[in-house]
């Protein structure tokens, strides 16, 4: 009997060993990335707001990411999770500006259906739209993973065409892209790429420009229709810019001068 109980508790003591170094490996291959965007006026260039993205990233992939929007005096006016998962060109997402009570974002169901949700400021119910996506589509910071994906086709100077989903208006866009050349970002050559309406409305509507570092393809600028409304309740025009230091107008923005 007591030779019987000695083996169980051997079996027992390596089992959960193996189940200890099991989780340990496993949280020993997530990591997280922190970076943060500096959000000023398209047009005069005023420093408006910080962007501090938080990501989890395990096996190269995003598995959650957060992103707490500051104004200029750090005070927290907007959050936004996503949850990537299978998805990561149309994560699951919301992005909650609590001063207003506005709140919108995209989530998936079991048919590979997304519904596009919104709640307007001076609305208490949510509105939605439900989709079946197109193969070639993004929506949101999704567009990022995107231009992964796609990475080989922007850089020889194709174009690329996609649907892009816009939850805030429970509308979905076709759009084009391709790269720019020529560009800099903090004294170093950049991957431009413009995107723009695929229809001859485009024509009346400002694209968006984003640079992207050539060899890790990251994002280093945004140039286009933000998501943080100014004091009118209406989002305009921004340029958001993640520099390797922050810069001197952020400063008391980021929270212990970090």
């Amino acid at each position: 009997m007591c030779m019987g109980r000695s083996r169980s508790f051997v079996r027992n003591l390596k089992f959960h060993f193996l189940l200890v170094l099991l989780i340990s490996t496993a949280v020993a291959t997530a990591e997280q990335l922190q970076f943060t965007g500096y959000g000023y006026t398209l047009d005069r260039g005023e420093f408006r707001y910080t962007e501090t993205h938080t990501q989890t990233i395990q096996e190269g992939l995003v598995t959650d990411w957060k992103v707490i929007y500051r104004d200029t005096n750090g005070k927290i006016i907007a959050r936004k999770t996503l949850t990537p998962g299978n998805h990561p060109a149309i994560p699951d997402y919301r992005l909650n500006i609590p001063d207003t009570g506005y709140i919108e974002g995209i989530r998936h169901d079991d048919d590979g259906n997304v519904t596009l949700f919104v709640v307007k400021q001076d609305k208490s119910e949510e509105a939605t739209r439900t989709l079946m996506p197109e193969d070639a589509a993004c929506a949101d910071s999704g567009f990022d993973a995107y231009v992964r994906q796609n990475w080989d086709t922007l850089l020889s100077g194709k174009t690329i065409t996609f649907q892009f989903l816009v939850a805030g208006g429970l509308k979905d866009y076709k759009f084009r892209g391709k790269r720019i050349h020529g560009a800099k970002f903090e004294g170093q050559p950049v991957a431009q790429i413009k995107v723009s309406l695929d229809s001859l409305v485009g024509i009346f509507v400002d694209p968006l420009i984003l640079a992207y570092d050539i060899e890790t393809q990251t994002l280093k600028e945004y140039r286009g229709l933000g998501n943080i409304p100014g004091e009118n309740g209406k989002v305009y025009p921004v340029r958001v810019s993640y520099y390797s230091m922050p810069p001197k107008e952020a400063l008391d923005s980021i929270p212990n001068g970090e």
